[in-house]
């Protein structure tokens, strides 16, 4: 998760990280929570991360803004209504 969000942080471009290791929990993801900061933090850019729970889908964007981190978090299928 590290290599992949420090090379979205470099060439601008969105992650979109599938979890597989069973259930997501909150442990889990502050742990990549954390691995995503510190990429950007590497790069000079800050996060915007938006979590599908039910899906386990992580979605990460760099932006070189400094904007108040934020993390949110959508519903499955929520483009299908």
């Amino acid at each position: 998760m590290y290599k992949r969000s420090l090379q979205a942080a470099k060439k601008g471009r969105v992650l979109i990280f599938h979890w597989r290791g069973g259930y997501l929990t909150k442990e889990v993801l502050k742990e990549l929570l954390e691995l995503i900061r510190k990429a950007g933090d590497e790069k000079d850019k800050t996060a915007m991360v938006s979590i599908n729970w039910p899906q386990a889908v992580i979605r990460v964007q760099y932006t070189d803004m400094q904007v108040q981190e934020s993390v949110t978090i959508e519903e499955a299928n929520e483009g299908e209504k």
